[in-house]
């Protein structure tokens, strides 16, 4: 691949327009022949300058892939909205509601929220109750534990890679 490392608004109408047919960021960069990482070095780039409010090649550039990322899913939600009417269905609208309002809508939507908020709880009353981290108290439980199958083989790799005889030690 040609070496492409000087950004200009005719690259970045290409990469835009490759993001507006739905490419991923990684195949745009590669059809303007960029480096991947170049292209990411360029967008962490723009979004600082954005962020500072500095009108740079680089800003453009992620203001213009945005742009061609809000045109794409215009453009599929239309798509979708257009088949369910074409079929006269209402299962185009109902999967366009449970994606963007999934609060409302959505089965599970609720379900999750409630879930990690469970988990967070339990997490810090059981770091609280033992003064661990969660993370060190799975560790140290997982060493222990040698009669459960999977979790004493784990142990026994962990104890192996560490260079111990006995994971418990």
């Amino acid at each position: 691949m040609p070496r492409r490392d000087i950004l200009n608004d005719d690259l970045i109408l290409v990469m835009a327009e490759c993001v507006r047919k739905n490419m991923t960021y990684k195949l745009a960069a590669q059809y303007a022949e960029v480096d991947e990482r170049t292209f990411y070095r360029w967008r962490m780039k723009g979004e600082e300058d954005i962020e500072n409010n500095i009108d740079t090649v680089y800003s453009r550039l992620c203001l213009a892939l945005k742009k061609a990322e809000g045109d794409a899913a215009q453009e599929l939600l239309e798509l979708v909205k257009a088949a369910g009417q074409k079929i006269n269905t209402w299962t185009a609208a109902a999967w366009l509601l449970e994606r963007r309002h999934r609060e409302g809508y959505s089965q599970n939507g609720d379900k999750f929220e409630k879930l990690e908020a469970q988990i967070a709880a339990l997490g810090a009353r059981f770091e609280k109750r033992q003064g661990k981290s969660v993370g060190a108290k799975l560790n140290d439980e997982a060493l222990d534990s040698g009669s459960d199958k999977k979790t004493g083989s784990v142990a026994k790799r962990i104890a192996h890679q560490k260079g111990r005889e006995n994971p418990r030690k």
